[in-house]
């Protein structure tokens, strides 16, 4: 019984996190998971306003709003990131807040 409670307690370590990895490009499973639910709502939000006449919403506003939200996600998610798991860290490197990616990938090249 112990061997599998070690198994299970470790399970996590050995999980990929990334669902797709070509090249330089990694596609996280949670980044997958925001790509489906966007799609869905902006996929129900259009059929709900071709559907109900008692909406005055057009087409562009629902692209607007959908832009809006996806840029409201991402810079949302990395300010979160900065301020509650690393603050002090970015407070000394600002700069890292929006280069963290890319730029650590080209230095170690």
């Amino acid at each position: 019984m112990y061997d599998f409670w070690d198994w299970w307690q470790h399970l996590p370590e050995s999980i990929n996190p990334f669902l797709v990895e070509i090249g330089s490009f990694r596609l996280p499973y949670y980044g997958l998971m925001y790509i489906i639910a966007f799609a869905t709502t902006y996929c129900l939000a259009l059929y709900r306003v071709k559907q109900e006449k008692r909406f005055d919403i057009m087409k562009n506003h629902i692209n607007d709003l959908m832009t809006a939200m996806i840029l409201g996600l991402v810079i949302g998610a990395r300010l979160g990131y900065v301020l509650f798991y690393n603050l002090f860290y970015y407070l000394r490197n600002p700069l890292e807040i929006f280069l963290s990616g890319w730029y650590l990938k080209a230095r170690r090249r």
